[in-house]
C-alpha cells in the first residue's frame, strides 16, 4: 500500500512539473547552492483544483466536511514529506532599487525548514527531469547536422545558396526583433516612464527555448520623480541628436542599393558561390575568381565586385603594355643591326686604304 502511494505521489509530482509554468533558480538546500526547477504555489493549487481525479489516490474526496482546498493541502503535504518537492521562499524579501514590486520569478531561493503547505511560497523539485525520448532524437539530429556541415563544401551550388539565404533571413529576423524590442521600450519609457517589453524572456539564459515566447508582453508602471524625468529628458535629447546626425549623413537610396549589391557580391565571392563551376571544383584561386565574378555580374546586368574590377583593369593595362614592350624590342634590334652594318662598312674601308698604301 505504501509503495503504491509512493508511485502515485511520484507520478503526480511529474504531472505537476509538466502541467504548470516553471522557472530555473538557485536554491540553497542542504548546505549547497544548486540550480533547480521550481514553480509558484498558486500555480500548483490552480492546477490541482481543476484536476481532482489526480488527487483521489492520495487524499479522500471532498464531502460535507471536506473541500477541494483540503485535498490540495493533503496532497502537497504528502509530496513535501516524501521530499518530492521542496518548499522555498525568496532570499531577498525587498524589491530591487527603483522597483515597487517583487519580481515574479526570483533568481535565488532558500529552502524552508517546515514542511507545511503555503500557497504564497515556491516549490522546487530536488531532482532533474527524467530523460525523454526527444533527448535521443535531438542527439541523433545533432550528429546528422555535424555530418552535413562537414560535407557542406561538396553540396550542390543551389543547396549552398539556399542555406546561405535561409541563415541570413533567420539572423536578420533575430536582429530585427531585438531592435524593435529596444525601440518600443525606449519610446514607451521616454513618453510615460513605464517599462514595456515585447517578448520579455527573449534574452533570458535560464529559460528553455520553448518558454522564451511566453508571455508576449510585459508592462511595469514606473514611479514619477525628478530623477526619472531628468533621465528621460536626457535620453530624448540623445535620441533626437542621433536622429538628426543620421538624417544629415545618411547616403541616398541609390548609394545604399549599390553598397548592398557590392556586399552581396563580395559575400558570394568570399564563399565561392559566384558560379556553379566554382561550386563543383570546390573553390578557385583569386586570379580565376576575378574573371568569373566579372562575367557573372555582367550576365546578371549588375556591376562586378570591386576587387574583380580592379584586377580586370590591371590585366587590361598589362595587355596594353605588352605591344609597347614588343615595339621597343624591335627598335633595339634594328639599332643593333644598323650599328653592326656601320662597323662592317668601317672595317671594309679601313682594309681598302691599307691595301692601297702597300
Amino acid at each position: 500500500m505504501a509503495s503504491a502511494k509512493l508511485v502515485a505521489a511520484e507520478k503526480l509530482s511529474d504531472t505537476l512539473r509538466n502541467g504548470v509554468e516553471t522557472a530555473q533558480g538557485k536554491v540553497e538546500w542542504a548546505g549547497t547552492l544548486t540550480w533547480r526547477e521550481y514553480a509558484r504555489g498558486k500555480d500548483l493549487a490552480r492546477f490541482l483544483r481543476g484536476k481532482e481525479e489526480l488527487m483521489e489516490s492520495l487524499s479522500r474526496p471532498p464531502g460535507p466536511d471536506r473541500t477541494v482546498e483540503d485535498m490540495v493541502r493533503d496532497v502537497m503535504v504528502q509530496l513535501l514529506q516524501r521530499q518530492l518537492v521542496i518548499a522555498c521562499d525568496r532570499k531577498f524579501k525587498k524589491p530591487k532599487p527603483g522597483r515597487t514590486k517583487l519580481v515574479k520569478w526570483p533568481r535565488t531561493l532558500e529552502a524552508m525548514r517546515d514542511r507545511e503547505w503555503r500557497e504564497d511560497a515556491f516549490y522546487a523539485w530536488p531532482t532533474d527531469r527524467p530523460t525523454s525520448a526527444w533527448f535521443y532524437v535531438c542527439s541523433g539530429l545533432a550528429a546528422v547536422a555535424v555530418l552535413c556541415i562537414t560535407l557542406f563544401p561538396l553540396a550542390p551550388h543551389w543547396a549552398r545558396l539556399a542555406v546561405l539565404y535561409i541563415l541570413t533571413a533567420l539572423l536578420s529576423a533575430l536582429m530585427g526583433t531585438l531592435v524593435v524590442r529596444w525601440l518600443v521600450f525606449g519610446v514607451v519609457w521616454i513618453a510615460t516612464g513605464s517599462s514595456f517589453w515585447l517578448l520579455p524572456n527573449a534574452t533570458s539564459d535560464t529559460l528553455p527555448i520553448t518558454k522564451i515566447f511566453s508571455p508576449l508582453i510585459s508592462f511595469e508602471r514606473g514611479e514619477p520623480g525628478r530623477p526619472q524625468i531628468a533621465s528621460r529628458a536626457a535620453a530624448l535629447l540623445v535620441l533626437l541628436g542621433c536622429t538628426f546626425v543620421l538624417t544629415r549623413t545618411a547616403p541616398d537610396a541609390k548609394a545604399v542599393r549599390d553598397n548592398v549589391r557590392d556586399a552581396h557580391d563580395s559575400l558570394l565571392e568570399y564563399l565561392n558561390l559566384l558560379s556553379p563551376k566554382d561550386a563543383l571544383t570546390g573553390g578557385a584561386n583569386a586570379t580565376a575568381a576575378a574573371p568569373n565574378a566579372t562575367a557573372h555580374a555582367s550576365k546578371a546586368g549588375e556591376p562586378a565586385p570591386k576587387q574583380a574590377r580592379e584586377e580586370g583593369q590591371q590585366q587590361r593595362r598589362q595587355e596594353q603594355q605588352q605591344p609597347d614592350a614588343a615595339a621597343e624590342e624591335e627598335d633595339e634590334d634594328e639599332e643593333e643591326e644598323e650599328e653592326g652594318e656601320a662597323a662592317a662598312a668601317a672595317g671594309a674601308k679601313a682594309g681598302g686604304s691599307g691595301s692601297a698604301e702597300l
